[in-house]
């Protein structure tokens, strides 16, 4: 078969060509070839003479369209295998899909879990709870050597995939509730590792505990009227959660807080930095032993009076504050052994000495909203901007 006739055939076979069209194809190819070879006078017999070859009789006309026909069902047939292989395996393929769709969180849903194939030695389970609504709950979560993830969810059902290592084989792992208390029970003796995410509701709950030992810690989007997160050796970060009580007790980790909203919080943490960013705290308390302290902005929104008493050792502490209308400060910070240095704008320093400094806004008693700074500073400095 020549390559034009070839060509149609794969149009055929590919299904971008009926076998109409093909058969109408291959029949004007045989056409075009048979008037070209009509007009030709240069035949090795004749080319000496000039004469005009002379043609044998004509073929009678071939049934094109019949012998396509069975070709195409010839191919049809022996196709037929093929593309229910096919469709087993595109089935088979959307049931995986589905199934690691349905383990996987959706913007809008709550499901929890791991890839679906564990390293070697650890083990998987997903756990799935109704939150009674309008009842006092509590939520308490733990992770032992592994991370840990809480993220609040517009829903009513908390959704926690579990990997583990065992160390005592007989050893078991649940999701337990208990009166109004939800938490997730395991005996620390019997593994040597859990991690933990989880989605859960992100109103439910009047108490959240989260607490993890050499991994790290994330909590977000999450609304209760008393919030605890505690780490040792873990790196943690709490953002967009609103609190009545807010506390956070950290060492040997660097501790981020982000667009936390609380009426008081107290936020310590031993040998690691704190980074507060966009806080909304009426009464704040932050210590670092060892470490920074840092304030990134705040938002000073919700309250009219603000209380912030921030303290550092053997490491900087420093702010950077927003100026807006109708907001005043009034700052106190005490330097042993550090540097004080003010660059915050529309303040005036009523004290200035070696390691003590004083400044207030001009009409601080006028001003709508009042944020009070006491700052103390071991072997360090201190900046105001």
């Amino acid at each position: 078969m020549d390559n034009p006739k070839m060509e149609i055939l794969k149009l055929l076979r590919d299904g971008k060509i009926t076998a109409e069209e093909a058969s109408e194809r291959l029949g004007g190819n045989e056409n075009c070839g048979a008037a070209s070879l009509s007009k030709r006078t240069d035949f090795p017999g004749n080319a000496q003479t000039g004469q005009t070859a002379q043609m044998p009789p004509a073929a009678p006309p071939r049934d094109y369209a019949g012998e396509l026909s069975k070709k195409f069902e010839n191919f049809t047939r022996g196709m037929e295998p093929k593309i229910y292989k096919l469709a087993e395996s595109v089935a088979g393929g959307a049931e995986r899909l589905s199934e690691k769709i349905s383990r996987t969180i959706a913007s809008s849903g709550a499901s929890a879990a791991y890839p679906e194939k564990a390293p070697a030695g650890f083990q998987e389970a997903l756990f799935e709870y109704a939150v009674d609504a309008g009842a006092w709950s509590e939520l308490s979560i733990s992770s032992l050597r592994g991370g840990i993830t809480v993220k609040g969810y517009n829903g009513d059902k908390i959704s926690a995939g579990v990997r583990y290592r065992l160390k005592n084989p007989a050893a078991a792992i649940q999701l337990v509730k208990l009166g109004g208390k939800y938490y997730l029970d395991y005996d620390e003796d019997g593994f040597d590792f859990v991690e933990v995410s989880a989605f859960v509701p992100e109103r439910a709950f009047k108490n959240v505990f989260v607490s993890a030992v050499n991994g790290d810690i994330s909590v977000s989007g999450l609304s209760c009227e008393f919030f605890t997160v505690r780490g040792q050796s873990a790196p943690a970060q709490v953002s967009e959660v609103s609190a009545g009580n807010f506390t956070a007790e950290m060492a040997d980790a660097p501790l981020k807080l982000r667009s936390v909203r609380a009426d008081s919080a107290r936020v310590e943490n031993t040998n690691g930095s704190i980074l507060a960013e966009l806080l909304d705290v009426r009464a704040l308390s932050a210590t670092a032993l060892n470490g920074a302290v840092s304030v990134l902005g705040a938002d000073f929104n919700k309250f009219a009076e603000y209380l912030w008493d921030l303290s550092s050792s053997n490491g900087k502490l420093s702010l950077n504050l927003p100026t807006m209308p109708g907001l005043g400060y009034h700052i106190k910070g005490h330097a042993t052994f550090g540097k004080i240095s003010v660059g915050l704008s529309g303040v005036r320093l009523t004290r200035n000495e070696a390691d003590y400094v004083e400044l207030m806004s001009d009409g601080f008693d006028r001003a709508e909203k009042k944020a009070r700074f006491s700052l103390e500073v071991s072997n360090a400095g201190i900046t105001i901007n």
